[in-house]
């Protein structure tokens, strides 16, 4: 010990701060509690300098675990992106050479003008937009007539079986009872002959007297 010491003097040049005091206090638990001083002061400067043991007792306990926090609500839709840019148009779709067994097409048709007496006649065309593989069977549903297994619709609904071509009348006005000699294929000169084309057929309107007439309805063919 040095002869200020003893002497109660201090040792020039050498303060007593807070940390030296607390470092030495810690170094003398480290080793055990013991009643002699050291010939040293030593500076710990690492918790590394501690033992384990004591370290853990200068830490203290752990503190309970938080509550679990609530989830979060989900955030709002974003605004819709820009509209992509359109894409190339595809080939077109195959060309039809004729109707397909089973398809069935539909229409409208009508017929009339003024007569100079009974017997005039007016002449209209339906005109099929796909060719038939065959001339199909004629076929007249007269205004107030019923369903047939051929044609089992109606002029607001109308409807054909595969083969035949049906046509329904809706209005007759001064005219003659349509039939099936009334329907006649475009090419023959001769005039309606109860036949048919693969392309389409003419349909003849008869005035019953003198004055405006007029025949219409629709019609439906099924290949």
């Amino acid at each position: 010990m040095s002869e200020a010491f003893r002497r109660g003097g201090r040792v020039p040049g050498r303060r007593l701060s807070y940390a030296n005091v607390t470092a030495t206090l810690a170094l003398m638990i480290a080793l055990g509690g013991g009643t002699a001083w050291a010939a040293h002061t030593y500076l710990i400067t690492s918790t590394r300098q501690i033992k384990p043991s004591v370290l853990e007792q200068l830490r203290g306990d752990r503190g309970p675990a938080g509550l679990p926090g609530s989830a979060g609500s989900a955030g709002a839709a974003g605004a819709q992106g820009i509209q992509g840019v359109q894409g190339a148009t595809g080939p077109a779709g195959p060309f039809p050479s004729s109707l397909a067994a089973g398809q069935t097409l539909t229409g409208t048709w009508v017929a009339g003008g003024q007569a100079a007496a009974s017997g005039d006649v007016a002449v209209t065309q339906i005109s099929f937009p796909f060719p038939l593989a065959s001339a199909p069977t004629p076929n007249v549903i007269a205004s107030g007539g019923g369903s047939t297994a051929a044609c089992p619709g109606t002029y607001a609904n109308p409807q054909a079986t595969s083969g035949n071509l049906c046509v329904y009348e809706a209005v007759a006005l001064n005219v003659a009872a349509i039939t099936t000699g009334k329907i006649g294929d475009p090419a023959n000169s001769s005039g309606p002959t109860d036949a048919t084309s693969r392309f389409g057929v003419t349909v003849v309107a008869d005035s019953s007297g003198s004055g405006g007439f007029v025949d219409a309805g629709t019609w439906a063919v099924t290949g």
